[in-house]
C-alpha cells in the first residue's frame, strides 16, 4: 500500500477513535487493533480525504451498489429547464426506465449523463430505486448494446371511450390503472367510439401524483380486452332519459333519444369500461347500439 494509501487509511481510523471517545461508546477492536500496528504508528494522517474520496468515488458506487440489480432504459431527449429567479438554465436528459408494462420517464443533470454521443432510444442499463416520495433515482447509468432502439416500450391495446371534438382530443383507457388524452394533432388515423387503439406509453410522478403521457398512437386491428370492451345483449329501464341494463350497463340520454330505446326493450351493443367521478366507482357505459328488438 502506497504512502498516500496508508495516510488516508489513518485519517479514516482516527475518524473513528475520536468519534467513540467523544461519543463515550466503545472502540471497535479492529479499529484498536489497527492503531497498534506500525505502519499507524509511523504514518502520518491526511489533513482531509476528500480528494481521495473523489478519486475513487466509482470505486465507492460500484461496491455501494454492488448487489442491486440491473434495470434495462433508453435514452430520451435532452431538454432545458428555462432560469428561475435569476438562476441559469439548467441542461437536463430525459431517461426511460423500464417498469412493469409501461416505462417511467426520468431526468437527471446533463453533466451527470456521460453517454451524449448516444442518440433517443439507444441502450442503456442503470441501478436505482423509488425514493420515500416515490421518485425513481437513478445512482449508475452505462451503455448497453441493443438490437432495436426503444426496446423497453411495448404497445399497449386499449379502446377509445370518448372522442371530444370541441377540445379535440380522444380519450383512451387501457386498464383500471392506466389512460389518457391524445390530440387529434397527434393522431394520423380518425377514431370513433368504440375502436380500438395501440399506443406507447411512459409514465412520470408529478404533483398530481402518476401520470401517463403518450409517445405513439395508432389504429389497430387487435382486439382490447374484454376488461375494458364488451358485447352485450339485454334488457333495458328507461328512467328520466337515461338507460341501465340488467347488468347496470349505463346508456347515455343522446343515445337512448338516437335509437328511440323504450322501456322493458331489448338491446345489443358495445360497452367500455367507465369511471363515474361522482359516485367514484367503475362501471360500465354503452358505446355503440347494433340493433334494438321490440
Amino acid at each position: 500500500m502506497g504512502t498516500h494509501a496508508l495516510a488516508a487509511a489513518k485519517y479514516e481510523v482516527n475518524r473513528v477513535l475520536v468519534y467513540t471517545e467523544k461519543e463515550g461508546k466503545k472502540t471497535p477492536e479492529v479499529a484498536v487493533e489497527i492503531a497498534a500496528q506500525e505502519w499507524y504508528v509511523e504514518t502520518q494522517a491526511s489533513k482531509s480525504n476528500l480528494d481521495y474520496y473523489k478519486a475513487n468515488v466509482s470505486v465507492a458506487e460500484a461496491l455501494l451498489f454492488s448487489k442491486m440489480p440491473w434495470i434495462s432504459a433508453n435514452v430520451g431527449d435532452k431538454f432545458t429547464v428555462p432560469a428561475i429567479e435569476g438562476r441559469k438554465p439548467k441542461q437536463k436528459r430525459k431517461i426511460f426506465v423500464q417498469h412493469n408494462s409501461v416505462p417511467i420517464e426520468v431526468s437527471i443533470s446533463e453533466s451527470r449523463f456521460e453517454y451524449s454521443n448516444l442518440a433517443p432510444g439507444d441502450g442503456l442499463r442503470l441501478k436505482g430505486e423509488f425514493d420515500s416520495n416515490k421518485r425513481f433515482q437513478i445512482y449508475v447509468v452505462e451503455n448497453r448494446k441493443s438490437v432495436n432502439r426503444w426496446d423497453v416500450f411495448s404497445e399497449q391495446i386499449g379502446v377509445v371511450d370518448h372522442v371530444n371534438k370541441d377540445r379535440n382530443v380522444i380519450h383512451f383507457i387501457i386498464d383500471k390503472e392506466v389512460e389518457g388524452v391524445v390530440s387529434f394533432a397527434d393522431l394520423a388515423d380518425t377514431f370513433s367510439e368504440g375502436d380500438a387503439i395501440a399506443v406507447k406509453l411512459v409514465s412520470h410522478t408529478s404533483a398530481k401524483g402518476k401520470v401517463h403521457r403518450v409517445l405513439n398512437a395508432v389504429a389497430t386491428d387487435q382486439i382490447p380486452s374484454k376488461l375494458v370492451k364488451k358485447q352485450f345483449c339485454e334488457e333495458v329501464r328507461v328512467s328520466n332519459g337515461m338507460g341501465f341494463t340488467e347488468n347496470d350497463i349505463f346508456i347515455s340520454p343522446s343515445l337512448v333519444s338516437e335509437q328511440q330505446i323504450k322501456d322493458g326493450q331489448k338491446i345489443s351493443g358495445e360497452a367500455v369500461l367507465n369511471y363515474n367521478k361522482k359516485r367514484a366507482n367503475w362501471g360500465w357505459k354503452a358505446i355503440t347500439l347494433e340493433f334494438n328488438e321490440q
